[in-house]
């Protein structure tokens, strides 16, 4: 349970966030800063010996004067030992600054430790402003409070956050490093507080990236990157994960036995940064580690499995490369582990096989030896097998395709596999996507436009306004065949999954159902303006109109090839070109208008 403290005042707030040390120093009873007033004295050679005393006595009397002065009205009385008053039994405020009633020393004592240990509405101590701040002369002041109450240093806010939470979080590690080496017992006791993420010191600098505060902090206890926070992670785990690798450095440089850390899930830190794909740790790992590359997760799976995994070709590349250099006998360590079988005896090729991943399997396939290249996992499958299932039935043609390869080259991958057979069938999936991703957007737009028709609705009944207009039924026509055509092509893609088979073969035919959509949207944009405009403006009407049906239809294709073939055959000049495939698109919007005023 939090301790409840008395409130902060707000000449005590304003006087900690600007580093206010007469206000603190005066009000709180602390030291003075010897900086703060300075007295120069320069006497003379003859005078040096005779008035020395007679100048000390001023200085001080000086000084004095300076603190009275500056106090103001706010000044507290503060009892001497040489005198004391006669009404100190007067009763008084403790908590009022204003009051200059004398007080006795308990009650000024009282007055103080009230101050000192007061906090804000958030909880904060005035230790947790101070370092917060992060100056030279903040930090003075905080080290001075400090001393003057050591227990605020286990001070928590409402996040439970202490002091030395605010001093990681900015990365103040100067004040981190004063503390402890006036109370180093008290300090490292704080070190494995958490805050209300369960977060210690180390884990919050981690997050933020503070390397100084890691190394500060791993100096004083270095089992604090192994401390594990309410969701299991631990500091070093934090760092490999958001790419910090800075951080991550500098918990292994003060603890090289890190590197054998098993996390949560079973990994150890070369795992996670193959994982996440961070480059630049995993090669310090295998550079200045490179016994850390033969550790294994529960699965009997290597950093190279979990980076065919993850589809990392460039970690892949270059922790093989780096591997191969890290000692004499790397290059054989690396040949060994990227052909590394796990618990299922899969060798991370066989992994990338059953990702699919082009480029990945391709790197992993030209480091292996050609013996092997036709490993089998305990399924009695090479990875080459893999693939192989994963492309067939995919479509009419490229089974043509893989009979074809078999015949000729045999079981075994080649550089034709790769780019003759995998990569025609990545263009394939994309476009899939892509003509998926289109009809889901058509269909969006025209349920839409079915509720929210041209011209509005009757306040009296809510049918349509311009309903009875043969125009406004065409829209309504062709907004709904948009939307039919555009839901089928969506059935037709997702077929393949409900027959649980990968087939391509009904591609064609959920593209044209798509491109069919895409026209009558286009067409129902045409109608729909053209059914506003008309009574408006109708040469506009007739020109939207037209030019959407323009594009509507099969005509937007036949003017292109005309363009081409009239510059190719060198019969027509650009601008006798240019006016050709103008002049047939209006034409076409001259014949559209006459159409529709017949209609009208």
């Amino acid at each position: 349970m939090t301790e409840l403290r008395p409130s902060m005042d707000v000449d005590l707030f304003k006087a900690a966030i600007k580093g206010d040390s007469v206000v603190l120093e005066q009000r709180l009873g602390l030291p003075l800063d010897q900086n703060a007033i300075q007295v120069i004295i320069k006497p003379s050679d003859e005078s040096q010996g005779v008035n020395a005393e007679h100048q000390t006595h001023h200085c001080c009397s000086f000084l004095d004067s300076c603190c009275q002065v500056i106090g103001g009205a706010k000044h507290e009385t503060y009892p001497s030992e040489q005198s004391e008053r006669a009404d100190a039994e007067q009763p008084t405020d403790p908590n009022d600054p204003n009051d200059e009633s004398p007080i006795t020393e308990a009650e000024h004592q009282t007055r103080q430790s009230d101050l000192i240990s007061s906090t804000t509405r958030l909880g904060d101590t005035l230790l947790h402003l101070l370092i917060t701040e992060n100056s030279e002369r903040h930090n003075r002041l905080a080290l001075k409070v400090f001393l003057k109450d050591t227990s605020l240093l286990k001070a928590q806010n409402n996040k439970k956050e202490t002091p030395l939470h605010c001093a990681a979080k900015v990365g103040n590690d100067e004040i981190i490093r004063d503390l402890h080496q006036h109370q180093s017992e008290i300090v490292r006791e704080t070190l494995r507080e958490k805050n209300g993420n369960g977060d210690t010191a180390l884990h919050v600098a981690t997050s933020h990236d503070k390397q100084n505060v890691v190394r500060e902090l791993m100096k004083l206890d270095r089992e604090l990157a192994c401390i594990e926070n309410s969701q299991g992670f631990s500091p070093l785990y934090m760092a490999i994960v958001k790419g910090s690798t800075s951080a991550a450095k500098a918990m292994l440089v003060k603890d090289t036995t890190l590197v054998c850390t098993q996390f949560y899930d079973g990994m150890f830190p070369v795992h996670i940064a193959a994982r996440i794909g961070n480059i630049n740790l995993l090669l310090h790992l295998l550079g200045e580690y490179p016994d850390s590359a033969a550790l294994l997760d529960p699965c009997r799976r290597n950093f190279f499995h979990i980076a065919a995994e993850q589809m990392k070709t460039e970690v892949i590349t270059e922790a093989f490369d780096k591997l191969k250099q890290a000692n004499s006998g790397g290059g054989e360590m690396a040949r060994r582990m990227i052909n590394a079988r796990d618990f299922e005896g899969n060798t991370p090729l066989h992994i990338a096989a059953m990702k699919g991943h082009r480029y990945v399997m391709k790197s992993i396939w030209k480091k292996l030896d050609v013996g092997q290249r036709a490993v089998k996992n305990q399924e009695g499958q090479t990875a080459f097998d893999i693939s192989l299932v994963q492309l067939k039935n995919t479509s009419e043609v490229l089974d043509k395709k893989i009979k074809s390869y078999v015949e000729e080259e045999g079981s075994h991958f080649t550089k034709e596999w790769f780019e003759g057979i995998m990569e025609p069938q990545k263009n394939e999936q994309e476009r899939i996507q892509v003509t998926g991703l289109g009809s889901i957007f058509i269909v969006t737009a025209t349920f839409a436009a079915a509720f929210a028709v041209p011209g509005g609705y009757n306040p009296n009944d809510g049918t349509p306004l311009l309903g009875k207009r043969y125009i406004f039924k065409a829209f309504v026509f062709a907004n709904a065949s948009a939307f039919i055509l555009s839901l089928t092509s969506i059935f037709v893609l997702l077929s393949k999954y409900f027959q649980g088979n990968a087939r391509l073969v009904d591609f064609k035919l959920a593209s044209m159902l798509s491109f069919s959509a895409g026209n009558c949207m286009i067409a129902a944009f045409g109608l729909g303006s053209y059914v506003m405009l008309a009574s408006i403006t109708l040469p506009v009407a007739v020109v939207v109109l037209s030019g959407a049906l323009l594009f509507a239809t099969p005509f937007q294709f036949v003017f292109v090839l005309i363009a081409r073939k009239l510059w190719k055959w060198g019969n027509l000049n650009s601008v006798t070109g240019m006016f050709v495939v103008y002049a047939l698109p209006m034409l076409s919007i001259f014949i559209t208008a006459i159409i529709c005023k017949l209609i009208e």
